[in-house]
């Protein structure tokens, strides 16, 4: 006895008669609740006023668990119940779900179905296609499947021999799902909307696109390897979903003075401008390490300049440190040691409890950057590390002073 709900998907209460009782497991001769396949959930509702909490399919026999031990026996006629809401939403679904195949047909190149399932909050439609599905592409998907909404297109079903449905072209075949469809059966049930998709499928659907109102997409995922997720909702989710965007864009046109239509223009012209202040800023702060370098002072060894200090004029991290010193290496006219036989180091000491040092120093002052940093962490603790024209470190136990100190005291 299989359901009789996909063929018959608006009846909503029936009589039929118990053909068996196991505990809370029941069985009818006939029913019109949906049993659990293909990602579409089983129905709720009631039998003989004991709700039903699940109905799965086993040997073609579909079995209805109840709340608890039902009070009627074997051979009665008892009143099933479904609830209208659950299988109208996912009546509504399941054919949203074969509009959004349908639109994929229309612009995705090399399209396969993965599967799909339908909880109170969302459908998902899995893809293997070899076209990337970005964000013009899901919009696109969207568009489409409303505009088949739209169109009021009529969704018929029918059975035919499975040797007529795989030899035709236009007939999806759900590899992740067919199994209880089709099985090794003679003959397949086709959903057909009209004009626009037909697909091997043993769920419920909506007569006509009509009655699934609105479809909202809401996320795309990877969740295996050439397969591509797309989520949407109908409904109530659908609805709040697209009432919180709209809201948000508005607040937005509002903040940035322009109206919905503008808006991506008048984010990219900030985004511009955003852009070129963060040069002209990071120009400046590159300007005034490059002349607080000059004013560090500086230690004479036997073989080179140093130049140690710390940046106190603005807040520097280890990085923009570090191409200041490189920088600094590189312009001898910076360091103010002319005529002077000798090579030069810079070394920039941060200003936090825990500083970083950052040295570099060219071939000529004999100094390896790496064996500083080495040392320095072996007396201060901390980490780093470098070779011998630049190296830096961090995280040592010691005031910025105490490590400029023995800096200056370095190989004297």
């Amino acid at each position: 006895m299989q359901t009789r709900a996909p063929n018959d998907p608006t009846v909503r209460e029936f009589t039929a008669t118990v053909t068996g009782i196991d505990g809370q497991v029941v069985t009818l001769d006939h029913t019109y609740f949906y049993a659990e396949s293909g990602g579409q959930p089983p129905d709720i509702g009631t039998l003989s006023d004991i709700s039903v909490t699940d109905v799965q399919s086993a040997d073609g026999v579909v079995k209805h668990t109840l709340a608890s031990t039902p009070a009627f026996d074997i051979g009665d006629d008892i009143t099933g119940i479904i609830d209208d809401e659950f299988r109208n939403y996912c009546m509504r679904a399941h054919t949203a779900s074969h509009i959004i195949y349908g639109a994929g047909r229309q612009i995705l190149d090399n399209l396969g179905y993965g599967g799909f399932g339908i909880n109170s909050e969302k459908i998902r439609v899995d893809f293997t296609t070899t076209t990337p599905i970005d964000d013009e592409t899901l919009i696109k998907l969207e568009q489409l499947t409303n505009r088949t909404v739209w169109e009021s297109r009529d969704v018929t079903w029918e059975t035919v021999p499975t040797a007529e449905a795989a030899a035709r072209e236009d007939v999806a075949f759900n590899t992740k799902t067919e199994e209880g469809v089709m099985s090794d059966a003679d003959s397949v049930r086709l959903v057909d909307i009209d004009g626009w998709d037909v697909a091997a499928c043993g769920g419920t659907h909506v007569g006509n696109t009509s009655a699934v109102g609105p479809v909202t997409v809401l996320e795309r995922s990877n969740p295996g390897e050439g397969m591509t997720r797309i989520e949407f909702a109908v409904g109530p989710t659908g609805i709040d979903r697209r009432a919180t965007q709209h809201r948000a864009l508005r607040e937005t046109a509002i903040a940035l003075e322009t109206n919905i239509i503008n808006l991506s223009d008048r984010a990219t012209a900030l985004r511009d401008e955003r852009d070129e202040l963060e040069s002209r800023v990071n120009d400046l702060e590159a300007k005034i390490l490059d002349s607080a370098i000059v004013d560090f002072e500086s230690t004479q060894t036997d073989t080179a300049v140093w130049r140690i200090g710390s940046i106190t004029e603005i807040s520097v991290g280890v990085n923009d440190a570090g191409e200041a010193a490189k920088r600094a290496l590189k312009s001898p006219s910076n360091i103010d040691h002319e005529g002077v036989p000798h090579g030069s180091v810079i070394a920039i000491v941060g200003t936090g409890e825990r500083p970083f040092v950052v040295i570099a120093a060219d071939d000529a002052s004999e100094v390896n950057a790496g064996t500083v940093i080495d040392e320095l962490t072996d007396t201060y603790g901390g980490g780093g590390g470098g070779g011998p024209s630049f190296a830096q470190g961090g995280g040592l136990a010691a005031s910025p002073s105490t490590v400029r100190s023995t800096l200056r005291e370095w190989d004297q």
